[in-house]
């Protein structure tokens, strides 16, 4: 016997009131899908769930008990009704008059009674559509649903003034952020305006401040027209959000912030059209345009460090700081934001930021960025060429004054990618207009955020560098005949210990790490960066390091040689194509192992390319006043000079990430 069926089974017989015998009809009649478990019915966030349940019950008893039990059955037809509308179920209709029945039959002083109506009413209209009746399911099987706005306008008022009479405040408060929804949907703004407006003198608790974040965003929706009006309402379901934060995961914060952040950034942005640094505006004016892109950019950085969070899970950003690129002599930053409606690239020089509006709509830049990622795995043709121009011109082009300014020896570009712009190398960008890639003219970095440690230039005479890595083949893996080459040019430029093979443990790569204090270590050996931080992984002799444990070695070593690891290389690694989560592992990577930077791939590369590639890299690196990232450029020009070489799925792969300099 099931633990549901103990529950419900016959019991003592007593003396039923009206309520509890209509209770037991009911549950008697009701079709089995309507006892299913789930969440209480608080809010729409809570997803319903369904298990298999009991639907036959002989008798009750008229005590509390009894009460749970039928506030438990009615939550289950509750939350079955709301899945069946949300999944499309042709039975939604029955269900959720099923549901109905069950929350009229409860007693109305019972405790739950008010937050079940509340939750099927909200059913309700989401199965109409919003508000409009036409769009109402198709009543199946005698049910009857009347889901005309004005009933439920009226249904929402009426659970709003019982909740205030019985002083409950989580129903009230989400009663009256429904019926602003409704009234936003009927272009009602007076009315949604003074719903909010109630909305708000409900005191914020645990019970209510979801109610709270909901309603100044719909407040948000509905004041779009007003520009100042809407930010408002957005700054404060951000901090409503923030004073709850320490109740969330990283990625429920993560879901609950992404909108309020990205609309708010949109229309911070939208706020400043004409007026931008490099039009000479007044003082005034220009510093206010500055103030409000760096509210911005903290804006967008929140949700790059809880990316972060979400990825690494507890990873440690606590050493990281808030860099500012654009006050480097020669470096320029490049910060796309994508937007429901536009691409706006933020662009930082000399200090102080401006704005461009990117030549190109959200969905083109997808489906170019898409594009682009398959046209580069294939080497026989230059059939990559449109789509890196596409976005070459969207990008790129915009910044062209910006670039002409470049000062420096050096000039570098530091690109803070977003979304689906994490899956492409900003190197293999092609500029039709002169027949170049964005590579030949300034070398890149790339930042998973603003937060990294703050970059210093490599000192080549007091460098030691860790080469480690593979040619034989391991579990499944093809060997790499041309990883000793490449990790023999490295060795010879930089003192330190050179392990292959059989020499290239888990516990040797752990002792040497432990043993002695590395500025460079360089990783010739299969590796990949999965959507799961936990499914990552280098591939050594004897198994596999997962990063955290990688980044947990390394990380042992900064309390004795007090610093960081200056650059961890990954040259055999891919990155799983089409996946942005995977991707962020990759650009993650230096933070998690506790870098100042690292170069890693986004794709399986050619051995024999990759040797020569990281041959000329560390001959520049060693050079007086060359960077990281220049050094990368000029060994990535160095293959493109060769033409067995010259396509980008050779040389574009490599990233460099964080510490440029």
């Amino acid at each position: 016997m099931s633990s549901e069926r103990r529950f419900l089974g016959p019991r003592r017989v007593t003396t039923l009131g009206r309520s509890g015998l209509r209770i037991a009809v009911l549950l008697a009649i009701t079709p089995a899908f309507l006892l299913s478990a789930g969440s209480p019915a608080r809010s729409e966030s809570e997803a319903p769930t369904e298990v298999e349940g009991e639907a036959q019950v002989a008798t009750a008893t008229a005590t509390e008990s009894d009460a749970a039990v039928a506030s438990s059955v009615v939550r289950r037809a509750a939350n079955a009704a709301r899945r069946a509308v949300l999944e499309g179920d042709g039975e939604a209709a029955v269900r959720i008059e099923a549901a109905q029945s069950l929350v009229e039959a409860l007693p109305p002083s019972a405790p739950d009674r008010l937050a079940l109506e509340l939750h099927v009413l909200r059913t309700r209209m989401l199965a109409a559509g919003g508000t409009a009746p036409e769009k109402a399911l198709p009543a199946r099987a005698g049910a009857r649903i009347d889901a005309s706005a004005p009933t439920l306008a009226t249904e929402f008022a009426r659970i709003a003034d019982a909740a205030e009479k019985r002083k409950l405040p989580g129903p009230r408060a989400w009663a009256l952020v429904y019926g602003a929804e409704l009234a936003l949907a009927g272009g009602a703004s007076a009315q949604v305006d003074a719903l909010v407006d109630q909305a708000r003198l409900v005191p914020e608790s645990a019970e209510t401040w979801e109610a709270h974040l909901a309603a100044e965003a719909l407040h948000a929706r509905a004041r779009l027209g007003d520009e100042r009006e809407a930010i408002r309402s957005l700054s404060r379901a951000r901090r409503i959000l923030e004073r709850w934060r320490s109740q969330l995961d990283a990625a429920d914060y993560l879901s609950r912030a992404r909108p309020i952040h990205e609309r708010l950034a949109g229309l911070l942005l939208a706020r400043g059209v004409g007026r931008d640094a490099s039009d000479g505006a007044p003082d005034a004016e220009a510093d206010a345009e500055q103030a409000r892109l760096r509210e911005v950019l903290e804006l967008l950085e929140a949700l790059k460090l809880a990316e972060l969070s979400v990825y690494f899970g507890d990873a440690c950003l606590a050493d990281l700081a808030t860099t500012t690129p654009e006050r480097l002599p020669g470096t320029l930053l490049l910060y796309p934001v994508i937007l429901e409606d536009r691409v706006e690239l933020i662009v930082g020089q000399n200090g102080r930021l401006a704005r461009r509006i990117a030549p190109i709509r959200p969905a083109e830049l997808v489906a170019s960025v898409r594009a682009l990622r398959g046209a580069l795995q294939d080497p026989t043709g230059p059939r990559h060429r449109a789509a890196a121009a596409r976005l070459f011109e969207a990008l790129i082009a915009p910044l062209d004054e910006a670039r002409r300014a470049m000062n420096g020896a050096a000039p570098t570009l530091v690109v803070v990618p977003t979304g689906v712009l994490r899956e492409i190398p900003f190197a293999a960008l092609f500029d039709a207009r002169v027949g170049r890639f964005l590579i030949e003219d300034v070398a890149l970095a790339t930042l998973p955020s603003l937060h990294i440690l703050p970059p210093e230039p490599l000192d080549p005479r007091r460098t030691r560098l860790l080469a480690v890595g593979l040619t034989e083949a391991v579990e499944d893996f093809s060997p790499l005949p041309f990883a000793a080459r490449e990790l023999e040019a490295a060795a010879a430029r930089f003192p330190g210990a050179h392990r292959l093979d059989a020499a290239f443990t888990r516990s040797v790569l752990a002792a040497e790490l432990e043993a002695a204090p590395y500025d460079v270590v360089h990783v010739a050996s299969h590796g990949r960066f999965d959507a799961r931080a936990s499914e990552s992984f280098l591939l050594a002799q004897d198994g596999r390091i997962g990063m955290a444990e990688l980044g947990e070695w390394i990380g042992r070593t900064r309390p004795r040689t007090g610093r960081p690891l200056e650059l961890l290389v990954l040259s055999a690694c891919e990155t799983a194509i089409g996946d942005e989560r995977a991707v962020l592992g990759l650009a993650g990577v230096a933070v998690q192992a506790g870098a100042r930077s690292a170069i890693a791939s986004l794709w399986k590369v050619h051995d024999e390319a990759t040797m020569q590639l990281f041959g000329h890299f560390y001959r520049e690196l060693g050079r007086p006043g060359v960077s990281r990232a220049e050094a990368l450029r000029r060994a990535q020009r160095a293959l493109l000079a060769e033409p067995r070489f010259r396509h980008p799925i050779y040389w574009s792969a490599f990233l460099l990430v964080n510490g440029w300099l």
